[in-house]
């Protein structure tokens, strides 16, 4: 995607949350919920999307459901889920339930008009995850000039250093969480948080950021 600095006047990234439904072993569907929030993001000219973990295929942590629906991202499957995705405007945050080399993991896929950016595998894992491996990774993006970085679940809220040094917390600059807890962080200079959900979460970052906090009427959020 190009920077395209018009689409936010702030010069920062505009980051959308999606409180979605609940959807199981149905990724069609789920798809089809990626592509109307996204429609209602490109309105609200929003730049980075979220979307739950593993929402593409239901966060259903039974071994049998992980590993029926499981899914490469060099799949030819994976492929068809990216090709569906080329045409959606901002670059979206998406829930995988990854599988790779007999390992399962709970990814967050970062797809930018049908192209794999790269992805998070979520290194802090509940109690009741005990089916996906760990991620031992924390990679980070660039959008417009902001690079940012993900987490995930009860990682939102901590202190994470990255590979270089950086650490997660300061001088991060946004923090925004969907409802399962996926989380990106950018190192924004200026921004607009925008999100109905998780009024605490929201909170916390207009007291770290030092910026506003606008809770729109849409359903991009």
């Amino acid at each position: 995607m190009a920077d395209d600095t018009d689409r936010n006047p702030t010069g920062g990234l505009r980051v959308g949350a999606c409180q979605t439904p609940e959807i199981l072993a149905d990724p069609d569907a789920a798809l089809a919920c990626i592509e109307d929030f996204a429609r209602q993001g490109a309105e609200h000219n929003v730049d980075l999307l979220l979307f739950p973990e593993c929402f593409l295929q239901g966060y259903l942590v039974d071994p049998d459901h992980v590993s029926r629906h499981a899914l490469d991202l060099g799949s030819p499957e994976f492929a068809a889920v990216l090709r569906r995705l080329k045409p959606i405007t901002p670059t979206v945050v998406v829930g995988v339930i990854e599988t790779e080399r007999g390992r399962y993991f709970n990814t967050a896929a970062v797809i930018t008009g049908g192209r794999l950016v790269g992805r998070y595998r979520k290194t802090r894992l509940m109690r009741g995850e005990t089916v996906f491996a760990p991620g031992d990774a924390f990679p980070t993006f660039l959008l417009r000039g902001v690079r940012y970085g993900i987490k995930a679940g009860a990682h939102v809220r901590s202190a994470t250093a990255l590979p270089d040094g950086t650490n997660y917390s300061r001088p991060v600059r946004w923090t925004v969480s969907a409802p399962s807890g996926t989380a990106a962080i950018a190192a924004a200079e200026t921004g607009v948080f925008e999100s109905r959900h998780l009024p605490a979460l929201a909170s916390t970052c207009r007291v770290e950021a030092g910026g506003m906090c606008r809770c729109p009427q849409g359903q991009a959020r």
